[in-house]
This record gives structure tokens, sequence and C-alpha cells, in this order.
């Protein structure tokens, strides 16, 4: 599908233009508190802006990644930090494709949003009670979007026992596993420029 087969949807990208001066006026309060300002995470939710890369088989608007990037691109002009949180968000949305259908309802719920880090440096330990899956372990720094997340994604190494697994290649497997915010821990240590 080439970019013009593929017509943007004009209500978000509108909403995203429009928000130009609420979030302009909010970047000195973002600076100064480092994070989105709750009234603002609940505008970005209103106007659809943390899940525009959801499937639309999930409900989504799963807006083309063209317009996708128009969208964090009008946030960004009126504060950056604000645009990479959308952006963080909108990004884990479209992972939901890849997963089962029941599990990705229950993450992206209509007020949910997923923020998180993609660095394999958590540790997914391989177990069979009381039924398939895996206990992790870790701590990834410079979690975007932790201030307000409801969910949590984080790349792991898979471990079977104290033995890392390796794929057909030989090469060290991992996963994205996603983790309700009652289960995680956030350290506030969130001082860069």
């Amino acid at each position: 599908m080439s970019p013009a087969d593929k017509t943007p949807d004009p209500a978000i990208l509108a909403a995203s233009v429009a928000l130009f001066d609420e979030v302009r006026a909010a970047a000195p309060l973002i600076e100064a508190e480092r994070r989105l300002p709750t009234g603002l995470v609940e505008v970005f939710l209103d106007a659809g802006l943390f899940h525009i890369m959801l499937p639309a088989s999930l409900g989504g608007p799963e807006l083309h990644p063209l317009t996708a990037a128009r969208v964090v691109e009008e946030i960004a002009r009126a504060d950056g930090s604000a645009g990479w949180t959308v952006m963080i968000a909108a990004q884990n949305a479209g992972l939901a494709g890849f997963m089962p259908r029941a599990a990705a309802q229950q993450i992206w719920g209509p007020r949910d949003i997923v923020g998180g880090t993609a660095r394999p440096i958590g540790r997914a330990l391989a177990v069979d009670r009381p039924e398939p899956g895996f206990t992790i372990d870790g701590r990834w720094p410079f979690a975007s979007g932790s201030s307000h997340a409801t969910w949590f994604a984080g790349e792991c190494e898979v471990f079977d026992g104290d033995q890392r697994r390796l794929d057909a290649k030989g090469e060290g497997v991992t996963r994205i596993v996603f983790v309700p915010r009652e289960e995680v821990v956030v350290h506030d240590v969130w001082f860069t420029t």
C-alpha cells in the first residue's frame, strides 16, 4: 500500500493540531514536574492519541504510519517530551497485532496506556506452574510514559533454569512482556535533559 492509498483519520490529526496551544501552555509544567500533567493525559486519551497504532481489529484507528507520524509531530511541535510519550504509547499499541486477541484486549482497554522500554535487560524464567509462562524479574531504565502508564512493556532475555535460551542460530531468545502497573515498582529517577 502506498501512503496515498490510505486516507488520514481527519479527526485524530485535527485533534493533534487543535491541541497545540494547550500542550504549549503545559510545557513549563511538563519540564518542572518531569511528566505529563494528569489533565493533559486525559485530553490525549479523549483524543485517542495513545492508541493511534492500535489495530482496527481491536477497535483502534490503526493509522497509516505516515499519518501517525504527523500526529506525533504535531504534539512534539508544541512540546517534544509530550510528542515522545504519545509516540511510545502509540508504538506499543502497534504490538497488539502480534498478540492473542484476548491478551491485547486486556492490555489496551479504552483508557489504558502502555509505557516502557525495549531494552532486553530483564530476565524471563520459563515456568510450568501454575501454568506455562514466565516469571519476570528486572529493572529497566528510562521507561518512557511510566508516570501515566497502566501497563508496562519490557524486553527480557529468556532463561530455562540457569541457561539462556538460544534460537536455531545460537542467538539469545528475547520476549517483550506486558505487566500491569500494580505489579511494577517505579523508581523516580527521571532526571535527564
